[in-house]
C-alpha cells in the first residue's frame, strides 16, 4: 500500500551541470560541464522512484537537459509506471529536430516546464544572453507536433523582472491564444547574490499593480508565485542584517527550501533536512528509507505532520 509519508517530496535532479543560456537573473555557478552517466540515471531510477510521488521528482532543474548527449534516450526510458511523478524544466535554446520532438511528445512525464520570457527576440537576448536563438521556432514545432499525439502536459514558466515588465499582460494573452498550455506560471525570481538583482527585480508596489492586472485576465490556468523581498535582499547584500542570520539565510536559500532531496549530474546529492550528503551509485535503500523515518520523526516532534504512523 503507498504510503506518502514515506516519500521525499519534492526531489530535485539535473542529468547535465551545464546550460546554453546565461539568464540575467540565474543563481547558477558555471564550472566544467559533467554529465550524468547511464549508469548512475539508472541508480536514480531503481533507488528513488519507490520514495517518490505525483509531480515529485523534478528529473531537470537547475540546468538545461537537452544538452545531455542522451537526453532523449534517457528520458524516453521513464517508467510509464511512474510517470506522474516525473517533470522536467527546458529552455528551449538548443535547436531541436523535428525527430526529438517527436520522441519527447512520448516522454513518460506528468508535464514539461517551457521558460518563457518574451515573445521579443530583442528583449529575449537581453534577458536570455543568447542571439539567433531558434526558441521560438522549437516552440512553434513542439506544439504543432504534440498535437498528433498524446503528450505530456505543457506549461510556461515566466519570470516577473523589470526586462518584461512592460509585456507581461500582453504576453500572458498571447500565450494563451496561441497555445494549448496546461498551466502558466508567473514568478519572481529566487533572491541570490550572485548578480545584481536589484536591477531587474520589481517593487512590492509594482508587484502589487501588477498581479491583480494579471489576474483580471480570468485565464483559469495561470498561477502567480510572486514575492518581493527587494528591500530585504538590497539589505542583505549591503550587510544591514547581517547579525541576522535567519532572515539572511532565508534570502539566500530560498532555492533549496522546497526539495528534500537534490541530486546532481555526478551523482553526489544532499538531503535538505539537515544537509547530510550522499552518493546515489552507493547509498542504499535502506539507508534511503531510514532518512525518511528520521524527516517524520522530527516533523510529528514540531507538530507539522500529526496524522503520520510510522
Amino acid at each position: 500500500m503507498f504510503n506518502k509519508a514515506l516519500t521525499f517530496y519534492p526531489i530535485s535532479m539535473d542529468i547535465t551541470n551545464h546550460c546554453n543560456a546565461r539568464c540575467i537573473f540565474c543563481f547558477n555557478h558555471w564550472g566544467k560541464p559533467c554529465n550524468m552517466t547511464r549508469e548512475t540515471f539508472s541508480a536514480v531510477m531503481t533507488k528513488i522512484l519507490p520514495f517518490s510521488r505525483k509531480e515529485g521528482i523534478l528529473v531537470s532543474c537547475l540546468y538545461e537537459p537537452t544538452l545531455h548527449p542522451d537526453f532523449i534516450d534517457m528520458y524516453s526510458s521513464l517508467p510509464l509506471q511512474y510517470k506522474d511523478n516525473f517533470f522536467f524544466t527546458t529552455n528551449l535554446v538548443r535547436h531541436l529536430t523535428d525527430t526529438e520532438i517527436n520522441k519527447m511528445a512520448y516522454f513518460n512525464v506528468h508535464h514539461i516546464n517551457i521558460s518563457l520570457e518574451t515573445f521579443d527576440e530583442k528583449k529575449y537576448t537581453e534577458i536570455t544572453g543568447v542571439k539567433n536563438t531558434c526558441f521560438y521556432d522549437n516552440l512553434s514545432r513542439v506544439f504543432k507536433i504534440f498535437k498528433d499525439a498524446s503528450p505530456p502536459r505543457v506549461r510556461f514558466i515566466t519570470m516577473l523582472i523589470r526586462n518584461n515588465y512592460s509585456e507581461i499582460l500582453s504576453l500572458a494573452q498571447k500565450a494563451h491564444d496561441m497555445y494549448p498550455l496546461d498551466m502558466h506560471e508567473f514568478r519572481t525570481p529566487y533572491l541570490h547574490n550572485e548578480t545584481d538583482l536589484e536591477k531587474i527585480l520589481l517593487t512590492e508596489n509594482e508587484l502589487n499593480d501588477l498581479v491583480p492586472k494579471i489576474r483580471s485576465l480570468g485565464y483559469s490556468n495561470i498561477y502567480i508565485s510572486a514575492d518581493s523581498n527587494l528591500e530585504q535582499f538590497i539589505k542583505v547584500k549591503a550587510g544591514w542584517i547581517k547579525s541576522n542570520v535567519d532572515e539572511v539565510k532565508k534570502v539566500k536559500l530560498r532555492m533549496h527550501e522546497d526539495y528534500q532531496m537534490r541530486i546532481n549530474a555526478n551523482g553526489k546529492g544532499f538531503f535538505n533536512c539537515d544537509g547530510s550528503e550522499f552518493d546515489i551509485n552507493i547509498i542504499n535503500t535502506e539507508e534511503l528509507r531510514s532518512k525518511l523515518l528520521g524527516i517524520l520523526r522530527y516533523k510529528i516532534k514540531q507538530g507539522r505532520y500529526v496524522d503520520a504512523h510510522i
